[in-house]
């Protein structure tokens, strides 16, 4: 695949890819058990599609330079998935991107919830080396609580409206997809 510079406006695609996020990105918080059988915290950005969707994955890790593409059986149908869940590349990448071209739907509370997560990992993290290497059950307990808030708005009751400001959006000239 030839560089992301000579195929797509990055501006009109990083507009674009926001909005695609808002119907099929996934803001993931959750646990992992390590070789010690420790949970630690994990946070994932993740777009799930079908397989002959793949390019598409495609063209956003080339635009990010982060990431991993998965292609997985799911029994009826393969499936990719593209998924980045190393914290430099959380913080340095994919929150700069949202911010700088946010989310408009519903989508965009839980990437505020999922932000917070990845923050407090930071700092737990920082604990945990000062601690020895096991995460301080306090940290654990407060996770759980922010992804657990997480899961909660997504429930249909707490679909409540989103109030964001109003901006227009200008595309500049170019193609999102050759």
């Amino acid at each position: 695949m030839a560089g992301f510079e000579s195929i797509t406006d990055r501006d009109a695609f990083g507009h674009w890819l926001s909005g695609f996020t808002d119907g099929e990105g996934c803001f993931y918080l959750g646990f992992q058990r390590n070789g010690k059988r420790e949970r630690a915290p994990l946070a994932q950005f993740r777009i799930g599609l079908r397989l002959d969707d793949k390019d598409i994955l495609e063209r956003i890790k080339l635009y990010w330079n982060v990431g991993i593409i998965n292609v997985l059986d799911n029994g009826n149908q393969y499936t990719a998935t593209l998924r980045v869940s190393l914290i430099k590349d959380l913080t340095q990448v994919v929150i700069p991107h949202f911010h700088q071209y946010p989310l408009r739907a519903k989508k965009a509370r839980d990437f505020a919830i999922w932000e917070q997560g990845v923050l407090f990992m930071i700092e737990a993290k920082k604990r945990k080396t000062g601690q020895g290497r096991r995460y301080i059950e306090k940290d654990k307990e407060r996770f759980a609580a922010i992804r657990d808030a997480l899961q909660e708005q997504r429930k249909p009751e707490s679909s409540r409206p989103l109030s964001l400001p109003v901006m227009p959006i200008e595309f500049s000239q170019g193609v999102l997809f050759d």
